[in-house]
């Protein structure tokens, strides 16, 4: 619940920002790209979706620790990993570069204006073949949920990123030469509130399963205290466990 109401507070700033300071001058539309912009790099939304990712790929870690069956716990570490890079990469904005490799996969038009998630798509194939056996030994609830959440993260980082590629795309088509020059409209930045969006709920659907998860299937919270006088061990529960 905290966390769509982060979204919900992200999305509520974002619009509040776009109808209000966009263009109410240079000092105004500053503060809302630094700030309130859930699209833009280095603002409070930015940060918060790397920690959600970050948060979640640690909850996935220790699943990968404690799992019994071997394949999930392949599906587990590969899902930490992914969810790490997808932290720093939603940090240091690392998809951006592979617009160019996305060139050439394909055409940098229309739709197509963006195609960063080309070589993405392609890189990610062959780990989702070696994700599936231990995806589908889940429990029928955790394995729905990641598929459900899978499904919203795509339609957002990929099917509105089309979209939002084709209205970019005639934006820079009136001044092909300098695109930079040409303000980006409502339209574009309504859409990019919408594919931020279903990327955290995905985000916060994922971490939300792996907790449930974790609490069901993961063992008891233990800690060793080490008795230094004695040389002992013992396993006391910790708490909450």
């Amino acid at each position: 619940m905290l966390q769509c109401a982060a979204i919900v507070l992200f999305a509520l700033a974002h619009l509040a920002g776009l109808f209000m300071l966009a263009d109410a001058g240079p000092t105004a539309a500053k503060f809302f790209h630094q700030y309130l912009d859930i699209d833009s790099e280095g603002t409070p939304a930015a940060y918060y979706s790397a920690l959600g990712f970050l948060a979640t790929a640690l909850v996935a870690g220790h699943m990968a620790q404690h799992e019994s069956g071997r394949s999930q716990r392949r599906f587990w570490a590969v899902t930490a990993f992914l969810l790490g890079f997808l932290s720093i990469d939603e940090a240091a904005s690392i998809h951006e570069g592979f617009q160019v490799l996305g060139n050439f996969i394909v055409p940098r038009t229309g739709i197509f204006y963006f195609s960063w998630w080309a070589p993405y798509l392609l890189a990610l194939a062959p780990v989702l073949a070696v994700m599936t056996p231990g995806l589908l030994s889940l429990p029928k609830q955790t394995r729905n949920t990641l598929v459900i959440s899978g499904a919203i993260f795509l339609t957002g980082a990929v099917g509105v990123e089309l979209i939002e590629a084709a209205a970019y795309d005639q934006i820079v088509s009136m001044a092909p030469d300098n695109p930079a020059l040409v303000p980006l409209t409502q339209r574009f930045k309504l859409l990019a509130m919408v594919e931020e969006c279903l990327e955290l709920l995905a985000v916060a659907l994922v971490l939300r399963a792996l907790l449930r998860h974790a609490a069901i299937a993961g063992p008891d919270a233990r800690i060793r205290i080490v008795d230094d006088l004695a040389g002992q061990r013992s396993a006391v529960p910790a708490p909450g466990s």
